[in-house]
């Protein structure tokens, strides 16, 4: 059994594995870390600021999942991880393959050799000799419905209000966000089909440009298609 811990704006005791969104590092999936502090940070994310977070702690018999799902680890964040957190992040279906994957999280110590590469800043020889000096935060997805109702136990959860426990608050490089902020904004261009000049007023606008600039909620971490979809989403609840 592995310890892991999940962090959310809702109390979640009976999780969906094709409940979230697609577009995030290993696809979509019920995402677990190891790292209690980053289960923190996303319950008590600004974005979440209205409403109590949510702590839970689970066991995973993952040598139960290894010997009955097809699964995917990542020891470290190599080539081969790279290749499958870029795919993932730009839409495709490659973590379909797999009942679970396992590897490193995008946390602050490789957020910024990401966006480098991200945005062709950097090139592929770099961005694997930057991340190989990194040892990775692990975190586990899981696609298959039946790996979460056979082999994952929740033991414990518990409400967090903001300022309930001490965050640390790394502050992210400003140049890359701004180029963050400029994939975001020609991305929602595409998605709602509105001009630049129109995009750039919803992503001024938006309650994520705001929570942006929280370095606490790790937002900065997320990818510019999560980003879109949040604003989206924001989008679709003031309709």
């Amino acid at each position: 059994m592995i310890t892991l811990f999940h962090g959310s704006s809702a109390e979640i005791r009976k999780p969906l594995a094709l409940a979230g969104r697609q577009n995030l590092d290993f696809g979509r999936g019920f995402y677990l870390t190891a790292d209690r502090a980053q289960a923190l940070s996303r319950a008590l994310r600004p974005m979440n600021a209205r409403k109590t977070g949510f702590l839970s702690k689970w066991e995973l018999d993952f040598d139960a999942v290894k010997s009955g799902w097809r699964v995917k680890v990542f020891e470290a964040y190599d080539e081969e991880w790279l290749d499958f957190v870029m795919a993932c992040r730009k839409g495709s279906s490659v973590w379909e393959r797999y009942g679970a994957v396992q590897g490193g999280t995008v946390d602050d110590s490789v957020f910024v050799t990401m966006e480098l590469y991200t945005a062709g800043l950097l090139d592929r020889d770099e961005a694997l000799s930057r991340l190989a000096g990194e040892k990775p935060s692990v975190q586990i997805c899981i696609h298959e419905q039946e790996i979460i109702e056979r082999c994952l136990h929740l033991t414990e959860t518990s409400s967090i209000s903001v300022g309930s426990e001490p965050q640390e608050s790394p502050v992210p490089n400003p140049t890359l966000m701004q180029m963050k902020y400029s994939r975001v904004i020609w991305l929602l261009s595409k998605a709602l089909q509105i001009g630049i000049p129109d995009a750039l007023d919803v992503f001024y606008r938006s309650e994520t440009y705001m929570n942006l600039s929280e370095p606490r909620n790790h937002l900065h971490n997320m990818g510019a298609l999560c980003l879109v979809d949040e604003i989206i989403l924001e989008l679709q609840r003031g309709q």
